[in-house]
């Protein structure tokens, strides 16, 4: 890893952390800000010079590549959190489970797979539901009006746990 990408990614999640903590300091008491860097597309190096800087949560858009990266960086445990931060499909299920937070699951039918997979693992796996709250067409999530039956649906799947929303 060059000393120059290990240098601007100090750099750059230095004004990032000085940016939340104005903003917070603006809001007052509140929760907590988690930074999630978004490592799609991204190559290892570049990753690994991001933990070293001192981020530990990583979100991937993409359940293939999410493996990758978790392969990639398997000797470099510095207590990673993953995060599945794309558009799920059942098929891809088998990939994400296992994840920190999985934060896009929108609509009923996923819940089964996940279920199965968090169940087969012995594990329950944390959730966001993704909500369009700007019913946008080219976006994805559950349409407010179809939140409340998907939140019930939680109800039947005991190793899912639904942490909140993303919208």
């Amino acid at each position: 890893m060059s000393d120059a990408n290990m240098a601007a990614a100090h750099s750059r999640l230095e004004q990032v952390r000085a940016r939340i903590a104005r903003a917070c300091e603006r809001r007052g008491p509140g929760p907590k800000v988690t930074v999630v860097a978004v490592i799609k597309r991204q190559p290892a190096e570049r990753i690994r010079a991001v933990v070293s800087a001192g981020i530990r949560d990583l979100g991937e858009n993409y359940a293939q590549e999410l493996r990758a990266h978790q392969d990639a960086l398997a000797g470099m445990d510095h207590g990673l959190r993953w995060h599945f931060i794309g558009a799920l499909q059942s098929n891809k299920v088998k990939h994400v489970v296992g994840c920190h937070l999985i934060h896009s699951v929108d609509r009923p039918t996923l819940l089964p797979a996940l279920q199965r997979r968090a169940e087969s693992r012995q594990l329950v796996q944390d959730v966001l539901v993704q909500v369009n709250v700007g019913r946008e067409p080219q976006k994805a999530g559950v349409l407010p009006e179809h939140l409340p039956a998907l939140l019930a649906a939680f109800a039947t799947a005991p190793n899912l746990r639904c942490r909140g929303l993303m919208a």
